[in-house]
């Protein structure tokens, strides 16, 4: 019986590691969303402010630098990924 008692104990005591695992697993998950809401919001700014800049160059030619400048920092955003740092 005392060896059963043993092994239950540690199945516990395993549990209990795994449900802290769980639950750091899930702080991280929301601690990169709130990177990513971070980062998109200073892509969006970044992007307001080229706007302001470049609002007094002739309609059809924004319309070129804006597409430009979308096309540039999606692709920018894929370069350059959010790295945890421990």
């Amino acid at each position: 019986m005392n060896i059963c008692m043993q092994i239950f104990d540690f199945g516990i005591g395993e549990h209990e590691k795994r449900e802290e695992e769980v639950k750091s697993f899930w702080e991280c998950v929301e601690e990169a969303k709130q990177d990513n809401k971070r980062l998109g919001m200073l892509h969006i700014d970044d992007f307001t402010e080229m706007k302001k800049r470049v609002s007094h160059i002739h309609s059809e030619h924004i319309n070129r630098v804006l597409l430009a400048l979308t096309s540039m920092m999606i692709t920018k955003a894929y370069e350059y990924p959010i790295q945890r740092v421990s």
